[in-house]
């Protein structure tokens, strides 16, 4: 990949750390109210939750420190052996009720921040397999509880017109029977009954939908393969030492670094952060933040030079972000209400919008209008912008 073509990668996805970028379409969905969350365990696990995943929780339900034997001989199925616990007449539900639905544990920082990423109550969809009740603990905190609607297997609403919040696999609050623990209850769900099934199906042709929680290795997994048609993306945030193995599932991953000690996720929970902060700006905090972004004092040459490097001045973050508002009207209008000079010049003219000034598609946003007018004022009718802008007009395709 070239160094423009890669410029233009980078564009098209906005930056929330080191390693985690979250491709446009994604945001975009996100922006328009087309997107859905699917959460497992992982985001469960953390502190202040520290509610087990699959594994450890079977392991509680046995009474046994390692059950890899059992499982073993259950074919590796852990919903199998769970199954094997049942009929031996382990109450494997009322004990499940007791071990995830705790006093002591709480919603995590990374349920606030996914239940945040949704503007209004009736762009919320969140779907998840745990069976906590932390998301909806999370929706009450934000202000949202009267308004979004919850749902709980097997009573499930239509996948391709819903909003709300789903507990796919049944919750600690709801029917001990209606809790999809063992190799019955999948089979049940998504198999001769399919409620399941037949939610995912139609969600997946829906809704643009983001996996968070899960490893590719997961159980439910192999269930949720069964659903995954459509044409829609789907992706997942994976720490990058496994994003090449979500191929064979048809998810694109998002990859995020791993980081030291017991905070290993960090960068995944304070991206969803951020993410969910700049989604919930203000007007006047969105125009403060551009102002001080493209205010900031620019080193190097400050006439005439467009291709002076970007990142001699202003961080990477700061130029994703001025990406991300580019590809919204708003958010065009306040940069090209504050922006000036060659480097910013430099910057847009990668940009599909300002491209298109030059080879017009059939039709022209307010965007284009927008960037037209800010070229016109401040690098074609400004007499010390004319080299500039003469040179963004012959370096620009058309």
């Amino acid at each position: 990949m070239g160094s423009d073509e890669a410029d233009l990668a980078c564009e098209e996805q906005l930056l929330l750390g080191r390693k985690l970028r979250v491709p446009k379409p994604l945001v975009q969905a996100q922006r328009d109210g087309r997107l859905a969350i699917f959460v497992g365990a992982g985001v469960s696990m953390g502190k202040p939750s520290n509610l087990p995943g699959l594994k450890a929780l079977a392991e509680s339900l046995a009474g046994r420190c390692d059950i890899s034997e059992d499982v073993q001989a259950c074919g590796g199925r852990i919903d199998r052996f769970l199954g094997r616990l049942e009929d031996d007449h382990i109450p494997i539900r009322t004990r499940t009720r007791e071990l995830l639905g705790r006093s002591d544990s709480h919603p995590t920082a990374l349920h606030r921040s996914l239940v945040s990423l949704f503007l209004t109550p009736t762009s919320l969809r969140i779907v998840t397999t745990n069976q906590d009740r932390h998301f909806s603990t999370a929706i009450d905190e934000l202000g949202f509880a009267s308004e979004v609607e919850v749902y709980r297997s097997p009573a499930l609403p239509p996948g391709d017109s819903f909003s709300g919040l789903v507990y796919l696999h049944g919750t600690v609050d709801g029917r001990a029977e209606d809790l999809i623990l063992t190799d019955r209850d999948f089979a049940k769900a998504y198999m001769t009954s399919a409620f399941a099934a037949r939610f995912l199906e139609r969600m997946f042709a829906t809704y643009v939908v983001l996996f968070v929680g899960y490893s590719h290795e997961d159980l439910v997994m192999n269930y949720f393969s069964r659903g995954l048609s459509g044409r829609l993306p789907r992706y997942a945030l994976t720490p990058e030492n496994e994003a090449d193995k979500w191929i064979d599932l048809g998810i694109t991953a998002i990859p995020y670094a791993i980081g030291p000690g017991e905070d290993e996720h960090a960068e995944l929970h304070s991206g969803i952060a951020l993410w969910a902060e700049y989604s919930r700006e203000t007007p006047s905090q969105r125009e403060e933040h551009i102002r001080a972004i493209v205010g900031f004092p620019i080193q190097g040459p400050q006439r005439g030079d467009p291709s002076i490097s970007l990142h001699q001045s202003i961080d990477e973050a700061s130029l994703s972000y001025i990406d991300w508002q580019l590809t919204d009207a708003t958010g065009t209008s306040i940069f090209c209400r504050h922006a000036d000079g060659p480097f910013w010049l430099g910057h847009v003219m990668k940009h599909p919008d300002f491209r298109a000034l030059f080879t017009p598609p059939a039709e022209l946003t307010y965007r284009h209008f927008c960037m037209a007018e800010w070229f016109a004022a401040h690098f074609v009718g400004a007499a010390d912008g004319a080299a500039a802008g003469l040179g963004a007009c012959v370096g620009s395709p058309g």
